[in-house]
């Protein structure tokens, strides 16, 4: 009877054992396709990368064709068509194991080429530009939709794979209990289920890196569509803006031009030619100053404007700039002094740039300081050794929260109606450029209904006699 006993549990023991390395095999013979799945899944987060980089090629080619409505370059529509094209090869081949996927892009993108293609002038591109536009909404649109699918479809792979991780876990565990009375079998299992850890702990790691991967491109997608509608939007004001400041002189000067042109001796007199003569000069100046400002702006943005360093005495250029500023001044009946110390140092720099700041912040002053205001031109030595160079006015002032935005190109104000503001709103990003090209900082400190301050401060190594110091050390070394 004992004998039978310990036969029947070596019996037993011997049927759990084979059943468990049975078990055993066939959970690891589910590795392979275990493995194949979590390659199924990094593929479709290959396929959201793909999706993001057409939306991204896309996107760029919608600012380079946003860039030749601000340039006029046909480079830029050329860019922009390379840019699309490129997006249209990529969804075709990178998207081609879901004809689904890549035909709700490709016929946007292909809409694209031909608008960048058949655009002949800035006029074309500006009917055809709220289209352009229309279809990368729908790009972007249906990109996000296929990434969420995808990215859907992502998430349930993972958790289907981390499920199907622990039951076979759960089952090698299981086994190895049972193996433990047969040594070698145990010995053998612990082997290959330690093989298989190690495994699966790779795995985890490479689907935990991707998913961190495809945070970041989430966050580098919301960037690139942040600047598009930016610059969409940057577009929309700049053609409002320019079709005011453009039109307005040119109906002036076309009304004004007609009038003389038709010889009618009642509108046409002497008195009358000469008024209307003044103010053709006028509204052309007007134009001109406008083209001007946008042809500095951009080439300050291409850093095609180069310094003519001179010796400048700046109280010349302080009263030249007063001098040009004068009449409009006298206008509004505003009194316009200089306050500049004595022993003013001479500057190094670009006097044309120079002149030119002053002249934008005497403008600004003018400009938003109301009849007989008070306008004071002071330049002086900065306590840090540098020069600062300024205008303060008894203006409507700028509001904190306004400061940054009156330096940004277009960035004009309209706080009291009865104040003219005139211009494209150059004047002060201008006045920034110019001064960062002579590594100088532009200062505002302001009050509504106050006044305004505007410093330009010309670091140390601006000044004739730092520079002749440091040229002096370097020869002694």
């Amino acid at each position: 009877m004992t004998s039978y006993r310990y036969i029947v549990i070596a019996m037993i023991v011997l049927l759990l054992a084979i059943g468990a390395g049975l078990y055993f095999n066939r959970e690891f013979g589910r590795v392979p396709a275990r493995i194949a799945e979590s390659d199924e899944t990094m593929l479709k987060t290959d396929s959201m990368r793909h999706v993001f980089k057409v939306s991204t090629l896309a996107s760029r080619g919608y600012q380079a064709f946003l860039g030749y409505l601000h340039t006029g370059e046909k480079d830029q529509l050329v860019e922009a068509a390379n840019y699309s094209k490129a997006a249209i090869g990529f969804a075709s081949s990178a998207l081609s194991d879901d004809q689904t996927l890549a035909g709700g892009l490709v016929p946007f993108l292909r809409r694209n080429v031909e608008i960048s293609e058949m655009v002949r002038s800035i006029e074309e591109a500006s009917a055809l530009v709220d289209e352009f536009h229309e279809n990368m909404v729908r790009i972007h649109r249906d990109a996000e939709h296929i990434e969420q699918d995808i990215w859907l479809s992502f998430q349930q792979d993972f958790v289907r794979f981390q499920t199907n991780e622990k039951r076979a876990l759960i089952a090698y565990q299981f086994s190895a209990v049972l193996a433990i009375a047969v040594l070698l079998i145990v010995g053998f299992f612990f082997l290959r289920q330690r093989s298989l850890f190690r495994l699966i702990g790779a795995r985890e790691q490479d689907l935990q890196h991707m998913v961190e991967l495809r945070n970041e491109e989430l966050k580098l997608l919301r960037k690139t569509q942040a600047a598009a509608e930016a610059a969409d939007r940057a577009k929309t004001e700049f053609l409002a803006l320019m079709s005011h400041e453009l039109r307005t002189p040119l109906n002036a000067i076309l009304g004004f031009s007609e009038i003389v042109k038709s010889g009618d001796k009642r509108l046409v007199s002497e008195e009358k030619t000469t008024e209307y003569a003044s103010a053709i000069h006028s509204a052309s100046l007007h134009l001109l100053n406008v083209i001007n400002d946008i042809l500095d702006l951009a080439k300050i943005e291409a850093g095609e404007i180069e310094l003519y360093e001179t010796r400048i005495q700046l109280i010349a250029v302080i009263e030249r700039a007063v001098t040009l500023i004068r009449q409009r001044s006298q206008e509004k009946q505003q009194t316009v002094t200089i306050d500049v110390d004595e022993a003013l140092p001479v500057l190094i720099g670009d006097e044309r740039l120079v002149l030119q700041i002053l002249i934008n912040i005497l403008s600004n002053a003018v400009k938003f300081t109301g009849e007989q205001g008070r306008i004071a031109v002071f330049a002086s030595v900065a306590p840090d050794g540098g020069l600062d160079l300024g205008v303060r006015d008894t203006g409507v002032g700028i509001a904190p929260e306004h400061i940054d935005m009156v330096m940004q190109p277009f960035g004009q104000l309209r706080s009291n109606s009865a104040v003219t503001h005139e211009g494209t709103g150059l004047g002060l990003p201008l006045t920034g450029r110019f001064a960062e090209l002579h590594g100088a900082a532009v200062k505002i400190e302001s009050r509504l209904s106050e006044g305004t301050t505007v410093t330009v401060r010309f670091p140390p190594d601006r000044i004739a006699a730092a520079q002749e110091k440091t040229l002096q050390d370097a020869d002694g070394s």
